[in-house]
């Protein structure tokens, strides 16, 4: 990271932060047994699925990066 994005970086404000990835990146968690939740960037709920393969699969249809979660 350049020293200018660093800087850009410290000078956001929380609720710009909570935003980064929002459009990119979902993540993935186990809950119980075989019971997984989708969650957005910021940490709202977008799913949930029975399988680690439905939720990645569902990710991707939704052109997002799946992250997992442990």
């Amino acid at each position: 990271m350049s020293i200018q994005n660093y800087e850009l970086l410290r000078k956001i404000s929380e609720r710009e932060f909570a935003g980064l990835g929002m459009n990119v990146v979902a993540y993935i968690k186990a809950v119980h047994g075989d019971k997984f939740s989708i969650h957005a960037a910021d940490g709202s709920s977008l799913g949930s699925s029975n399988s680690l393969d439905s939720a990645m699969e569902t990710v991707y249809l939704s052109d997002l990066i799946p992250l997992s979660v442990h």
